[in-house]
C-alpha cells in the first residue's frame, strides 16, 4: 500500500510525539541522577562563571574608563590594561573602605548597646513601677527585670558556659574541631584556588572580550542555520544590554539613595551619617529590600545614642523607602532596563519568593529581555498584518 504525502505526515508527526513522549519518560525516571550529574558538571565550571560574573561587572565602569583614556593620546594596546585595572582597583577600593568604615562602627555600637542594657532595663523598670494601670502586674514584671539586671551585671564567662551551654561536652567539641582541621584547611585551599582561578579567567575575558565575542558568533554561524543564528545573536544581544542596563541602574539608584539618606541625616543632625548612608548604599544594591535591612541595622546604631534618634530616623528611612520603591526604582531601573515600573515589582516579588536575594538580582534582566522580545515579536506581527491599532 503506497502512503500518501498527508499519510507520511501524519505518520512524522507521531513518530515525532512518540519519540518526544520517551525521551520525557526517560527524564522524568533518570531525574535525580541527571540533576546530580548536572550539579556535578556545574560545580567543574563554576569557577569560570564566577569569571565571568566579575568579568561583566568589572566590565561595567571599564567601559566608559577606556572610552576616556583613548580620548588622550594613548595606545589601544595600553587603554585596555589600564581601564582594566582602574575598574578592579575601584571596584576593590570602594569593598574595602566601605566595610573598612562599616564593620569597626558596628561592633563599637554593639559593646555600647550591651552595656547600655542594664540602665535599659532600669528605665523599663522605672517606667513599669509608675505604671498604676498595671495592677499587681506590675510587680511582678518588677521582679523579673530586677532579676535579669542582677544576671547581666554579675554573670561570669563560667557561668554564662554552665548556664547556656549545660549538658554541652567543650572538651569533644574540641577534640571534634581538632580531627577535622585538615579538611578545613583542605576546603580553605580549594576556594582560593577556584578564587584564583575565576580572577584570572576574568582578566582572559576582558582583555579578549572581542575575540571570545567573534568565536561564539563563527561557532554559532557554523551549526545553526543563518535563520536560527540570527535568532540566538539577537537574544544573546537582547539578554547582554538588559543585564547590563539593569546592573549599571542598580548601582545608580544605590548611590543617588546613598546620597539622599546622606543629605538627610545631616538636615536632621543625627549621628553616623556617613556611616549609615554607605551601609544604605551597599544594600541598596539588593533590589528593594537590601536598603531597607541596612537602614533598620542603622536605626539600631542610633538607638545606642538616644532612642528619639533612632525613631526619628526610623521615620525618615519610612518616607525614603517610599520614595524609593514607588518612584526612584521602578523609574531608574526600569527606565535602563525598558521595563513599566509594575513589571518591575513584579519581577523583583516573583524572583525573591522564587530564588531569594539571588532571584531577586537576576529575575529583573531576565523578565526585561523576555519583555523586550515579547515587544518586538508583537510590533512585528502587526506590521505583518498591515494593522492600524489606532483605529480600532
Amino acid at each position: 500500500m503506497k502512503l500518501t504525502p498527508q499519510d507520511k505526515r501524519i505518520v512524522v508527526i507521531g513518530l515525532r510525539i512518540t519519540a518526544f513522549a520517551i525521551i520525557l519518560a526517560f527524564l522524568f525516571y533518570n531525574l535525580p541522577i541527571l540533576w546530580e550529574m548536572f550539579l556535578a558538571l556545574l560545580g567543574m565550571i563554576r569557577p569560570f562563571l564566577i569569571g565571568l560574573s566579575i568579568a561583566f561587572i568589572v566590565n561595567i565602569p571599564m567601559r566608559r574608563i577606556e572610552a576616556l583614556i583613548l580620548r588622550l593620546p594613548v595606545s589601544p594596546k595600553v587603554a585596555r590594561p589600564l581601564s582594566m585595572l582602574l575598574s578592579f582597583a575601584i571596584i576593590i577600593a570602594f569593598v574595602f573602605i566601605t566595610f573598612a568604615i562599616i564593620i569597626p562602627n558596628v561592633i563599637t555600637s554593639l559593646q555600647i548597646f550591651i552595656r547600655a542594657i542594664p540602665d535599659g532595663l532600669r528605665a523599663v523598670r522605672s517606667f513599669i513601677q509608675n505604671a498604676t494601670w498595671l495592677g499587681s502586674l506590675r510587680y511582678t514584671i518588677n521582679d523579673a527585670i530586677s532579676q535579669v539586671i542582677n544576671n547581666v551585671n554579675n554573670l561570669t564567662l563560667q557561668e554564662f558556659i554552665n548556664t547556656y551551654f549545660k549538658g554541652v561536652d567543650l572538651q569533644a567539641l574540641i577534640s571534634q574541631f581538632a580531627q577535622n582541621i585538615f579538611t578545613q584547611i583542605s576546603s580553605v585551599v580549594s576556594i582560593s584556588v577556584s578564587a584564583l582561578v575565576s580572577f584570572i579567567f576574568s582578566i582572559y575575558a576582558i582583555t579578549s572580550k572581542e575575540r571570545l565575542s567573534h568565536q561564539s558568533k563563527k561557532f554559532i554561524y557554523t551549526f545553526f542555520s543563518e535563520k536560527q543564528a540570527d535568532t540566538l545573536m539577537y537574544v544573546s544581544y537582547t539578554a547582554f544590554d538588559s543585564f547590563y542596563n539593569f546592573f549599571t541602574g542598580q548601582f545608580l539608584e544605590a548611590v543617588l539613595l546613598g546620597v539622599m539618606n546622606y543629605v538627610g541625616m545631616n538636615l536632621l543632625g543625627l549621628e553616623y551619617s556617613l556611616m549609615i548612608s554607605l551601609m544604605t548604599m551597599m544594600g541598596a544594591l539588593i533590589p528593594l529590600v537590601g536598603a531597607f535591612l541596612a537602614g533598620v541595622l542603622g536605626a539600631f546604631m542610633l538607638l545606642t545614642i538616644s532612642p528619639l534618634h533612632a525613631i526619628t530616623y526610623l521615620v525618615y528611612l519610612t518616607c525614603l523607602q517610599q520614595m524609593e520603591g514607588n518612584i526612584i526604582y521602578p523609574r531608574v531601573v526600569g527606565q535602563q532596563t525598558g521595563l513599566p515600573g509594575i513589571w518591575v515589582l513584579l519581577a523583583v516579588l516573583v524572583g525573591a519568593a522564587s530564588f531569594g536575594i539571588l532571584g531577586m538580582f537576576l529575575f529583573v534582566p531576565l523578565v526585561s529581555t523576555f519583555y523586550t522580545i515579547l515587544m518586538d515579536y508583537m510590533d512585528r506581527r502587526i506590521v505583518e498584518k498591515n494593522l492600524n491599532l489606532e483605529r480600532k
